[in-house]
């Protein structure tokens, strides 16, 4: 397993609210509309609050995720149990968006909705990067994370287009880039494991190629985004460094391609003495590809 060379995963950072929202005005509208106690609901109303404050500083774990889930869930059984709500804009969220580093207010729940499900796929993407990929069950948690990061990410062009293409939000070219990479780095989970498991070159050049035309993707909605926001300097570092990840998987396909045709060649089979092993092979290949990549990330 030490022979599996292991690239760092990027992650998404959150979306910050700096200011507490107080949802006392639901209590108004529950008195008016429904003719029920409004302190009956003072409780709730608390409890929610603070499930607020405490998603909005989540802990870098699996617990972290789940009260934003349990927060987004709330939120989404509030506008089914009260509808009208939502076009009375009852409440105040204050967000503040990093790459275009403005602070506003919305009074539009479904923005905060939007927000909180992007920080449920950005808190997947740094669980998923913080995990220790040295064993299978790492690999298979690291991959179910970057999986469900990309599933918010997708998520959110289809449930809340309309608030992803308003400008103080996040643009859409930013958005697909995470989608992309969240997909790519949980093909890297896969690929490492086929490596440890040794695949077929074949196989593994499959997974290799899928991976490439994640990073593409992206990259080239990375590009796009570039000049539409006002933190350069941060996209550029992005660029630079899925660039490098890029290469390296570009080389190792190649590789690969080349590997496939030599293991037919000579056989590389680990039952027959005197042949080339594959698991020796295997790990001098993929550090042989590491090696290049590392030589031409910093000196290109």
């Amino acid at each position: 397993m030490e022979a599996v060379p292991r690239l760092p995963m990027l992650w998404v950072q959150l979306r910050k609210s700096p200011e507490g929202t107080s949802f006392v005005k639901l209590k108004k509208y529950i008195g008016e509309i429904y003719q029920e106690d409004p302190e009956a609901y003072s409780k709730d109303c608390y409890a929610l609050e603070t499930l607020r404050n405490t998603a909005m500083h989540p802990e870098k774990s699996s617990d972290g995720i789940a009260v934003l889930k349990r927060y987004y869930c709330q939120l989404h059984s509030l506008t089914n149990r009260f509808p009208k709500s939502i076009s009375r804009n009852l409440f105040t969220f204050t967000w503040t968006e990093k790459y275009s580093n403005t602070t506003m207010e919305y009074s539009d729940i479904k923005y905060e909705m939007a927000s909180v499900l992007f920080n449920i796929g950005a808190l997947h993407s740094q669980v998923g990067a913080s995990v220790q990929r040295t064993d299978v069950d790492g690999m298979k948690l690291a991959c179910t994370h970057f999986q469900c990061a990309a599933w918010c990410f997708t998520e959110l062009k289809d449930r809340f287009g309309t608030i992803i293409n308003s400008e103080d939000f996040i643009s859409e070219e930013l958005l697909m880039f995470m989608q992309q990479i969240s997909f790519a780095q949980a093909q890297e989970c896969i690929l490492e494991k086929s490596l440890i498991d040794n695949r077929k070159p074949n196989i593994v050049a499959k997974v290799t190629a899928q991976i490439i035309n994640y990073y593409n993707t992206g990259m080239s909605a990375l590009i796009a985004a570039k000049d539409k926001v006002k933190d350069n300097a941060s996209l550029t570092k992005l660029i630079f460094f899925t660039e490098g990840k890029d290469f390296r998987f570009h080389q190792e396909f190649s590789l690969l391609q080349n590997v496939n045709v030599l293991c037919k060649h000579f056989n590389c089979l680990d039952t027959k003495p005197g042949r080339i092993k594959k698991t020796t092979f295997s790990s001098f290949v993929t550090w042989w590809v590491l090696l290049i990549s590392i030589y031409r990330f910093f000196h290109n």
